[in-house]
């Protein structure tokens, strides 16, 4: 990764119309051939506040839930040539969650054991303990910094370990079927 990974937590933070349940179907938009899908962990906020640290934020997560950050990796390279790294715009239906809310008390998000099917294939098997820069709150206290965050709002927390499809260029295609 380039050093400046390692300085300013990267995160998710998207319109909630993009929100899907699980078994919902995720829209490919006519013109990729990398639907990628990103296998995360989010933050579900559970009270408002604004520019808190780290040790504050564990009190502003209300839970955690899957989540998988579809991306489509060719427009999202056509969108970066700009010289912006940025999470570019995003596409409706890219962000499927759930299917439940694990409270924060109930989990370590340290150490939690995940994988991903693909039509029953095993696509990726890793925990999140895999090499991290930063952990949810870090994220978390990183979002509020200018920014209010309110009860429902969702932070992913950055693709687990290799679990997308561009670490293996096996990309989903159309009535497949993805479980996290």
């Amino acid at each position: 990764m380039v050093p400046e990974w390692y300085e300013a937590p990267a995160f998710y933070f998207s319109n909630t119309a993009s929100i899907l349940g699980p078994g919902a179907p995720v829209r490919k938009p006519p013109e990729t051939r990398e639907l990628d899908y990103e296998l995360e962990l989010a933050v579900v906020i559970g009270k408002s506040g604004k520019w808190f640290g780290p040790e504050e934020a564990k009190d502003y997560i209300a839970g955690y839930v899957i989540f998988n950050d579809v991306t489509a990796r060719d427009i999202q390279r056509r969108e970066m040539k700009s010289g912006v790294f940025s999470f570019c715009k995003g596409i409706d239906t890219f962000c499927p969650l759930g299917p439940w809310i694990v409270t924060a008390d109930e989990i370590d998000e340290r150490n939690l054991a995940v994988k991903v099917t693909c039509d029953g294939e095993v696509w990726f098997e890793g925990n999140t303990n895999e090499p991290r820069s930063f952990y949810a709150e870090h994220l978390v206290a990183y979002a509020s910094d200018n920014e209010t965050l309110n009860p429902g709002d969702v932070i992913g927390t950055g693709t687990i370990g290799f679990g997308c499809s561009m670490d293996y260029h096996k990309w989903p295609q159309v009535g497949q079927t993805m479980v996290f």
